[in-house]
């Protein structure tokens, strides 16, 4: 706890003599001319470690209410605190995630510090930001398995959906639960108990693919425009779906969304190659500009340079030449000596 006072923190730490200029990299305390001043006076403060159980900043949440104030406040980013690469807890959770192989996603600190006190320990937070790459890449280190509880309100699923795409990219296997409404993680588990909780997560478990198709045909009603936009919706994230040990997967998933669309699987899969193509053509023509970008920025090409670019082919002519040397009068007896 950070006291309300103006300087209590930032008096008690130039006293033990630590550094000015990283103190104020923290965001613990800032200099307004020539005062210190505590930034979080008044507030609840939540260290953030990182995978190796280092502090790498902090989280504050404001006592009572202040409308004027925000009700969180984090460390401004600098070289070791990134927010976009941060889950909160993941230094505590990651063993119980490895042995339960399921990761528990919630959005805020105290959610995950009220799951940990009921004895539910694989869990970790997104400190109240949408999921990211590197989130999900973090996760993925222990497990393949995200289950992402969220408040059941219209924030809380869009929040949820956000990440979809992206883990699905990664290869994860995605379930949701919902909160019930007025409700969230820290205080649903208080009310209901850590069996009961427990309980509750096992049997709300929603496919998130599923779920978000349901969700947007109920949006789109007897609307057939809207319709064919789901359509669509769900062919691109379907699409994302490219992993080649994933690919039953995608199959089981084309096969349960085309019946529920009542729609035709062959067109299904043809709408999905389609955003795959689509995808790797701007992949590619990324990769060009890229490349021109490149050269159009090295300095003036030199004779070697010149030689350089007629002779490229040489290399592999060469090569080409020996193999047919010192291979080419070999008989293969069979595929695995080929191999």
């Amino acid at each position: 706890y950070n006291p309300s006072a103006t300087n209590t923190l930032s008096s008690h730490l130039l006293q033990q003599q630590f550094n000015p200029d990283l103190l104020i990299k923290t965001g613990l305390v800032k200099k307004n001319g020539d005062e210190w001043v505590d930034n979080y006076r008044n507030r609840i403060i939540f260290p953030i470690h990182n995978n190796t159980g280092k502090i790498i900043g902090f989280g504050a949440r404001i006592i009572g209410k202040n409308d004027k104030a925000p009700k969180y406040i984090n460390t401004p980013e600098n070289e070791i605190y990134v927010k976009s690469k941060v889950l909160y807890g993941i230094y505590f959770a990651k063993q119980a995630i490895d042995k339960a192989d399921e990761c528990l996603l919630v959005e805020g600190y105290t959610d995950v510090i009220s799951l940990h006190q009921a004895g539910i320990e694989n869990v970790v937070a997104s400190g109240g930001t949408s999921l990211t790459v590197e989130q999900l890449r973090n996760i993925k280190k222990y497990t393949d398995n995200l289950t992402i509880i969220y408040d059941g309100d219209a924030a809380g699923v869009k929040a949820a959906l956000r990440g979809l795409d992206m883990a699905l990219e990664e290869g994860l296997n995605v379930k949701l639960v919902l909160i019930p409404n007025n409700e969230d993680p820290d205080s649903y588990v208080r009310a209901l108990g850590t069996n009961a909780f427990k309980s509750f997560i096992a049997e709300n478990k929603k496919d998130f693919i599923i779920f978000q198709l349901e969700l947007l045909l109920k949006e789109a009603g007897n609307d057939v425009t809207k319709k064919n936009v789901v359509v669509n919706q769900i062919a691109e994230t379907l699409s994302k779906i490219n992993k080649a040990e994933d690919f039953s997967k995608q199959q089981q998933y084309v096969k349960q969304s085309a019946a529920i669309l009542n729609v035709d699987e062959a067109g299904l899969y043809n709408l999905i190659n389609t955003y795959k193509r689509n995808e790797l053509a701007k992949a590619e023509k990324k990769n060009i500009s890229s490349s021109t970008i490149s050269t159009e920025t090295n300095n003036t090409p030199t004779e070697t340079d010149f030689n350089s670019l007629l002779q490229q082919d040489e290399p592999h002519e060469r090569n080409l030449l020996r193999a047919l040397l010192e291979h080419g009068l070999k008989k293969w007896e069979d595929d695995s000596t080929m191999a």
